[in-house]
């Protein structure tokens, strides 16, 4: 069960971006790289943050049609 039931497109996630406001970027000087296990993580983030977003979505969908507003 390793892989992902959705697939995500991550072309347009900035993993430079988001590396350079970690703890460890800072404390190298920007030395350090991110590793494939770190971007993996991230990816994970933001498929949690969109799953999330969704089912609000959904959930406040239902709360307006049972109101009869849609």
């Amino acid at each position: 069960m390793d892989e992902r039931l959705v697939q995500s497109d991550y072309s347009q996630l900035n993993y430079q971006k988001s590396w350079e406001k970690t703890l460890l970027y800072k404390l190298t000087f920007g030395k350090a790289q991110p590793s494939e296990s770190w971007k993996k993580q991230l990816e994970r983030v933001y498929d949690r943050k969109f799953i999330k977003s969704s089912e609000e979505y959904i959930k406040d969908y239902n709360n307006l049609r049972r109101n009869n507003l849609v």
